[in-house]
């Protein structure tokens, strides 16, 4: 396996540790269960997790197959069956960058109170469908 892949799967799975952290143990969001596999093992354009958000809506993480073996990468955080997305793209020094599905920039840090409001967002059916 060559550098990039392995620096490419390394970020995809320390993303998904990070948001496991954020939603489950004693920071667990009441209502809101993820599934992951044991071993989180990225694949392009395969949801790395699943975040059900109390029955509203599926969340599903999925790395962007357009940019595999890249670092930055891309990210797709969307609720399914709706499609409402946000990008994250990364890892940069200072974490991830959040963007709409266009690619603006949405101007806050990576951060587990910005990751509970895009999970809200995402999942809450008056939520414009263009991020």
């Amino acid at each position: 396996m060559n550098n990039v892949l392995m620096t490419w799967r390394g970020a995809l799975t320390d993303l998904a540790n990070q948001i496991v952290a954020w939603t489950e143990g004693r920071n667990a969001i009441p209502g809101v269960q993820v599934e992951h596999e044991q071993e989180l093992v990225p694949v392009a354009d395969e949801p790395l997790l699943q975040i059900d958000v109390a029955g509203r809506a599926l969340l599903r993480l999925e790395p962007a197959g357009y940019a595999i073996d890249q670092v930055p990468t891309v990210v797709h955080l969307y609720a399914y069956p709706t499609m409402r997305r946000v990008r994250l793209v990364g890892p940069y020094e200072d974490g991830w960058k959040i963007q709409s599905r266009e690619g603006i920039d949405m101007g806050y840090d990576w951060s587990a109170e910005s990751f509970h409001r895009i999970l809200d967002a995402l999942s809450n059916e008056s939520f414009p469908k263009a991020v």
